[in-house]
C-alpha cells in the first residue's frame, strides 16, 4: 500500500525500534523502586529528560512524560485552569483545535469555567482580531496549537503571545504536528505550556511529553503515577533527537503533487493551505469537485493507497472537519475535504501514481461509470 497519511500516524523507525526493545530487556527495573535495578532504570529516565529538555531548550524540571498528545493537552488545560482559577475562570481556545482540547474544554466549561472559541480564517489562520477582542480580565488561559493537523497551516505563535500583553492569560499550544516537522523554537519561546506525541515522529504510540514552565506555581495534577513506560520514554527520546524537518524536500513533494494534479484535473479542486511560509508541505488538504472525501478514500485504499478524510481523532463522527468549520467552509466543502500527507517513503513515482488514481476516480465520476 502506497501511504499518505502521516499525519494520522508513522510507522516505527526500525532503529527506534531496537532501542526500545534494548530497554525493555535490560532496563525493566521500577525507576520507583530503591534496589539497584530501579536505580539503573531511574538514571535512564533522567538521561531522558535532560536529553529532551536539552533538544527543546526548556527546564528539564517542568517536563512530564504522558501516554500521549491528547492525555498531555487534558492534562495541561485543568492543571493550568484549575491552579489558576483564583484570578479567573475565562478561557479561550481555538475554533480548529484537536479534539483532546475541545473535550477538556467542555469539561472545565461544565465545572464552571466560561469558553470562548475563536473562529479562524479562510487562510487557515486564527483570527487575531477576534481574539485581541474576547480577552477580558479574567481571561487566564489560551490555547492555540502550532500546527493544524488537518490542512497543515501554522499559526504565528509570536503575533498570538502579543494579542495577550497586558493580560493574566497563559498560552498553551500544541506541538503535536509541528514537532519534527517544523522550527518549533518561535513557538516554545512564546508558550507557557506546550505538548509532543512520539508517534507523529517515528517513535511508538502511547507515549508523549508536557511541559509546563516551573515558575508557573500550580498544583501539580499533570504529574503522572505508577511505573513509568522506560522504553516508550527512551524511544520518544531518541526519535525526537533523529527528527530533522525537511522543508524544502517536502515542498518540492508538494508542487509535484499539484503540478501533477494540474495536469489530469485542470481546476477541478479547491485547496485549504495557509498563506505562503506558514505552511506545513507534506500536509494537503483539499477537496475534488463532485466527489465526497469518504467515498474517495475508499476507492484509493482499494486501489491500495491511504488517504484520510481529516483527524482520526474525528474518525466516525457526523459533520464537516472541525477546521473547515472554524474557518466557514460550506458543507459541500466539508463532504468533499481529503487530507493527503507525505513521509520518508513518499517518492515522485507513488504521487504519479496518487494522481493518477484521483482523475481515475474523477472521471469514472462524470461519465457515469461509478456511482
Amino acid at each position: 500500500m502506497d501511504y499518505f497519511d502521516y499525519a494520522s500516524t508513522t510507522p516505527m523507525d526500525p532503529h527506534i525500534l531496537d532501542i526500545y526493545r534494548e530497554v525493555a530487556e535490560h532496563f525493566w527495573g521500577n525507576p520507583n523502586s530503591l534496589h539497584d535495578t530501579g536505580g539503573a532504570a531511574k538514571e535512564l529516565l533522567h538521561r531522558c529528560t535532560d536529553a529532551l529538555a536539552t533538544l527543546l531548550g526548556v527546564p528539564a524540571e517542568g517536563l512530564t512524560f504522558t501516554s500521549g498528545g491528547s492525555a498531555g493537552n487534558a492534562a495541561a488545560l485543568h492543571a493550568l485552569a484549575h491552579g489558576r482559577k483564583h484570578l479567573g475562570t475565562h478561557i479561550i481556545i481555538g475554533g480548529a483545535e484537536h479534539a483532546s482540547l475541545h473535550t477538556a474544554a467542555g469539561q472545565l466549561e461544565s465545572a464552571g469555567f466560561q469558553i470562548t472559541a475563536i473562529p479562524y480564517e479562510e487562510n487557515g489562520l486564527l483570527n487575531l482580531r477576534q481574539l485581541k477582542s474576547a480577552i477580558r480580565e479574567e481571561t487566564i488561559l489560551v490555547s492555540i496549537a502550532h500546527c493544524n493537523g488537518e490542512i497543515g497551516a501554522i499559526q504565528p505563535m509570536g503575533e498570538i503571545r502579543e494579542s495577550l500583553r497586558g493580560s493574566a492569560a497563559l498560552l498553551h499550544s500544541d506541538l503535536v504536528q509541528s514537532f519534527g516537522k517544523w522550527s518549533i523554537e518561535e513557538a516554545v519561546r512564546h508558550a507557557d505550556s506546550f505538548t509532543l506525541s512520539s508517534h507523529k515522529i517515528h517513535g511508538p504510540k502511547g507515549m508523549g511529553a508536557l511541559y509546563i514552565d516551573p515558575s508557573i506555581a500550580l498544583i501539580p495534577v499533570h504529574r503522572t503515577s505508577g511505573t513509568p513506560d522506560l522504553p516508550g520514554i527512551t524511544a520518544f527520546t531518541a526519535a525526537a533527537e533523529r527528527a530533522v524537518p525537511m522543508p524544502d524536500h517536502y515542498q518540492m513533494l508538494r508542487d509535484s503533487f499539484f503540478s501533477s494534479l494540474d495536469q489530469k484535473l485542470g481546476n477541478r479542486y479547491r485547496v485549504f493551505e495557509g498563506p505562503p511560509g506558514q505552511q506545513l508541505p507534506q500536509v494537503i488538504g483539499l477537496a475534488i469537485e463532485g466527489i465526497e472525501g469518504q467515498w474517495l478514500m475508499l476507492e484509493c485504499n482499494r486501489r491500495g493507497m491511504a488517504i484520510s478524510t481529516g483527524s482520526a481523532c474525528q474518525s466516525g463522527m457526523q459533520g464537516m472537519p472541525i477546521t473547515l468549520k472554524s474557518m466557514g467552509a460550506t458543507e459541500r466543502d466539508g463532504k468533499e475535504f481529503i487530507r493527503i500527507s507525505f513521509g520518508p517513503s513518499t517518492t515522485l513515482e507513488k504521487i504519479d501514481r496518487l494522481t493518477d488514481t484521483l482523475a481515475e476516480v474523477r472521471l469514472s465520476i462524470s461519465s457515469g461509470g461509478v456511482i
